[in-house]
């Protein structure tokens, strides 16, 4: 009976811990996939700028697929750039990621707020994002 207390115990203690983690999960996996992040930015930014409100996927070389399964771009003017990448899911359909704002708030890119009812700033420009 010992043995079913503790396990039932240890059980319920690593299921708070996964419940109360996600920002520290979240900022290791940033931390590991910053670099190319920040390359994909800087390569956009090299780019002949094109102003468009809508989202435009662009491809993930396979060599990159575990940085990010797909990432999205917007450029809706003014020199502003929004950059989604794509990172997790679950399920039922879930999504998870990284969202790169080069100025602004999320609300002044209302298609992008519209796709990501969770969502948290945890960097300047930065914030997590999921559905």
């Amino acid at each position: 009976m010992r043995i079913i207390s503790v396990s039932f115990a240890a059980v319920i203690l690593l299921g708070v811990a996964w419940i109360i983690s996600p920002p520290f999960r979240h900022e290791r996996e940033f931390t590991s996939k910053r670099p190319f992040f920040e390359k994909v930015i800087a390569d956009l930014r090299t780019a002949e700028p094109t102003t468009s409100t809508a989202l435009t996927r662009i491809p993930v070389p396979d060599e990159a697929k575990h940085m990010a399964y797909a990432i999205f771009v917007q450029r809706p003017g003014d020199g502003r750039l929004a950059v989604e990448f794509l990172t997790g899911g679950g399920f039922p359909v879930k999504h998870r990621g990284f969202l790169f704002l080069s100025e602004g708030r999320i609300e002044d890119y209302p298609q992008i707020a519209e796709r990501w009812p969770r969502r948290k700033q945890f960097r300047e420009n930065w914030l997590f994002i999921g559905d």
